[in-house]
């Protein structure tokens, strides 16, 4: 069995990152490992519904890990092999090069579910995960907009093109419903009700609920369909479709979403889901229920939602701050 000294200490043998996929790794695993894990990430998606990137996310983090031990090990690596101190030593390793704890957490997890898969199909004889715990982390508060910024980018000027159109219809739509990038990419046009101000999206766990969202983002919207009524694109296609006409990447809304942002004087890296932490921070600061944001983003826990409370007490304490002759 592998032990953690062995791990932990072979520097050279270890400087793949953990979470990048090795297109080698067929031939340096077990056959028989290699087809359980292959049916584990076919089971994510088919049986377990998880979105597509998760899925990516999973299988690359997985990948990383069981590269990194056989590595560790000098031979084909088999699942009798991915025992407690296996784990334990490749975590310590992660911590000792300073990774971020929340990324070692994240591919903790991505293991706990394939190694779970593993001692429910009899590959292993139990979970070598259970015992195990995360590393701690701080709380980190959502990113979002101030107020009067967004309305100075989204009622300002845009480029009367395609592109502008569309770009100016996503960024509306993104703050007008707080939804996710990979609800917004598979968005289709027949999901969407201008009439009544609701569009259907399919977030997590392939549940579908309804979203709502305002005027502005409706005239935005009007604008957009005209230009692709007006180039001939089928009715019931992709709501945002791409040149080939399939729908626009995750990586292009994140570039859309970074460039318009960067207009506005923003340092670069704010991504799609600044506008979801802005959409929920607003709807509290203006007196939402706090459920009925859960509702509208998708949370299947309202502990979830509650982060968005933490991000309204810190504005009120750097008021007061600021403010109070006597809060120094």
């Amino acid at each position: 069995m592998l032990r953690g000294e062995s791990l932990a200490a072979d520097d050279g043998a270890l400087g793949v990152d953990a979470s990048a996929p090795d297109a080698d790794h067929g031939a340096r695993w077990s056959d028989g490992l290699r087809a359980a894990w292959e049916n584990w990430v076919r089971s994510l998606e088919a049986i377990e519904e998880k979105s597509p990137h998760t899925v990516r996310a999973y299988a690359d983090d997985t990948r990383g890990a069981l590269d990194r031990l056989n590595k560790a090990l000098g031979h084909a690596i088999e699942a009798r092999d991915l025992d407690e101190g296996a784990v334990k030593a490749w975590l310590s390793f992660q911590n000792a090069r300073g990774d971020a704890p929340r990324s070692v957490n994240r591919r903790l997890a991505a293991m706990r579910s394939f190694l779970r898969y593993l001692a429910r199909r009899g590959w292993i004889e139990r979970d070598p995960t259970i015992l195990i715990r995360g590393l701690r982390t701080g709380r980190r508060l959502p990113r979002f907009l101030p107020e009067e910024e967004l309305a100075r980018l989204l009622d300002g000027a845009w480029e009367d093109s395609p592109r502008g159109h569309r770009d100016h219809a996503v960024l509306e739509l993104l703050y007008a419903t707080g939804m996710r990038l990979s609800e917004m990419t598979g968005l289709r046009r027949d999901a969407l009700d201008l009439r009544s101000g609701t569009v259907r999206v399919l977030g997590k766990g392939r549940k579908e609920r309804v979203v709502l969202f305002g005027d502005k983002a409706r005239s935005a919207l009007q604008s957009h369909l005209a230009v692709l009524r007006a180039s001939g694109a089928p009715a019931a296609g992709p709501l945002f479709p791409g040149p080939s006409g399939r729908p626009l990447s995750s990586r292009t809304v994140q570039r859309i979403t970074d460039r318009h942002l960067r207009r506005m004087g923003r340092a670069g890296g704010h991504s799609p889901h600044a506008l979801r932490h802005t959409f929920a921070t607003h709807l509290l600061d203006h007196g939402a229920d706090i459920r009925a944001i859960q509702e509208l983003l998708g949370h299947a826990s309202l502990a979830t939602t509650q982060v968005y409370t933490h991000v309204s007490i810190e504005m009120l304490r750097r008021g007061f701050d600021a403010a109070h002759p006597r809060a120094r």
